[in-house]
């Protein structure tokens, strides 16, 4: 793994601080690839005797050794009896400080603090080291005006709107109690669930579950437990032995036989309202029906306008990623995939979930995460350059209307949420993603854009 070298300027130990003028040390630099560079450092003995003599003198001021005034312990003592603690106090102190020298002159610019790899006191008394470290290479702009997409149409049809009425109309669906007969198709039946497992890995094992609900619809439930609970009524026990099959859509009960006892705690029946005015005046502040479809109108033409816009950005950043491959740092990738399944593992444990246990294949979803990462990490240095390149700025004014929605969002005062954001850094965060989207639409304003459906 190695060794995080302090960034860029010697640290003060807790024990000693050796303070001896450096000696003249030639690096040597080799460039392994785009991103990745290997400094070769020679420490001269001289410079490792003096530092060594400096520490032990600052060791023995500090120790207490029987026999000796505390305070006064011989340095030949201190290198007799702490040589290996001396030695690791040494290399580390003059690796720093001469990997940092290196740094502090200006030859490279490291993403991350370098790496100590190997660190080696050879027969002459000299130390050798090998620190290793990640650079941004530079980017060499090609071509990027006049970068053809396609628009999608923003056409709105009358049946996407009526499928949008009805998608309200559906989610309007209440449940109704059912007290004067039995479950028929369609309605929702909440059961408490015992199982007992009765072959296979499992046998023997039993397990419960409790307020479990199932729609008697489709194939939501399988055929025998549909069969079970159909014209069971609040209250009613059943009992039914089911045999899944192997190639069951349901990993966990694929090849078992499970002997259910059924406890129907209720039925009851899905009404969906009509499509008229009354269900558009509990839908919103609407008068009639007439109104909700021309609400529903509008924000399907401006949704159909922001996709079409975004789709157009999408295929200039991927053209332009296309003719500009660009080597990303590892260090800065594994940084920011580690933050991104942090932030996942984070999210699942607010919602309650265990995320050992929440199902997730982690490598999976660590692989897919570095894909993405890779990829967004070259778009921003990619956009950031053209930035700089056509010298494109973010208006106050666009800063100000974004924290003003972000704080109407949260329900805080602007001053509150600026500060806020000023102190953990999102301010910043919110000014480069704001640079970036200005670099996209201003490919878009520069590029050749062909409303789908034209004739070049």
């Amino acid at each position: 793994m190695g060794v995080r070298i302090p960034p860029f300027a010697p640290q003060e130990s807790k024990r000693i601080n050796v303070t001896s003028m450096p000696a003249k040390v030639d690096p040597k630099l080799t460039r392994e690839n785009e991103t990745r560079r290997r400094l070769d450092l020679t420490i001269p003995a001289a410079e490792m005797e003096t530092a060594t003599e400096e520490a032990a003198r600052q060791m023995g001021r500090k120790l207490r050794i029987p026999g000796f005034r505390r305070g006064h312990v011989p340095t030949k003592v201190v290198r007799q009896r702490f040589a290996r603690e001396l030695q690791e106090e040494v290399i580390e102190q003059l690796a720093s400080r001469h990997v940092a020298a290196f740094m502090d002159s200006g030859q490279e610019d490291p993403v991350a603090p370098p790496v100590l790899k190997e660190q080696q006191v050879v027969k002459d008394g000299s130390l050798k080291l090998v620190a290793i470290y990640e650079v941004q290479p530079p980017v060499q702009l090609g071509e990027y005006r006049g970068l053809a997409a396609s628009r999608p149409s923003t056409t709105l049809s009358d049946q996407e709107v009526d499928d949008a009425l009805e998608s309200i109309r559906m989610g309007m669906t209440r449940l109704h109690p059912v007290e004067d007969r039995g479950a028929a198709e369609g309605d929702d039946i909440l059961v408490d669930m015992e199982g007992l497992d009765l072959e296979g890995e499992e046998k023997g094992v039993t397990f419960r579950r409790e307020g479990i609900g199932m729609r008697l619809a489709g194939d939501d439930v399988h055929p025998e437990l549909w069969k079970a609970l159909l014209g069971a009524q609040t209250g009613f026990c059943r009992e039914v032995t089911v045999a899944y099959p192997d190639d069951y859509r349901t990993k966990g009960l694929a090849g078992r036989t499970i002997r259910y006892q059924l406890n129907v705690k209720s039925v009851r029946q899905p009404r969906t309202p009509l499509l008229d005015d009354d269900l558009a005046r509990n839908a919103g502040d609407f008068k009639d029906l007439a109104e909700l479809r021309q609400r529903v109108q509008e924000d399907l033409q401006h949704r159909k306008e922001k996709d079409a816009h975004e789709s157009v950005r999408q295929s200039l950043l991927h053209q332009l990623l296309e003719r500009h491959p660009l080597a990303v740092p590892q260090v800065l990738v594994d940084q920011e995939v580690h933050r991104r399944l942090e932030s996942i593992a984070h999210q699942l444990a607010r919602q309650g979930v265990d995320p050992t246990q929440a199902g997730v294949d982690w490598p999976k979803e660590k692989k897919r995460q570095d894909e993405r990462v890779r990829e967004d990490l070259r778009a921003a240095r990619l956009l950031d350059a053209i930035a700089e390149a056509e010298k494109l700025e973010v208006k106050d004014v666009d800063m100000e209307r974004h924290l003003a929605e972000e704080a109407a969002r949260a329900n805080q005062p602007l001053t509150v949420l600026r500060a806020s954001w000023q102190k953990d850094g999102r301010l910043d965060a919110l000014h480069r993603h704001l640079k970036r989207d200005a670099v996209l639409d201003f490919l878009s304003s520069v590029g050749h854009i062909q409303k789908e459906g034209e004739s070049a």
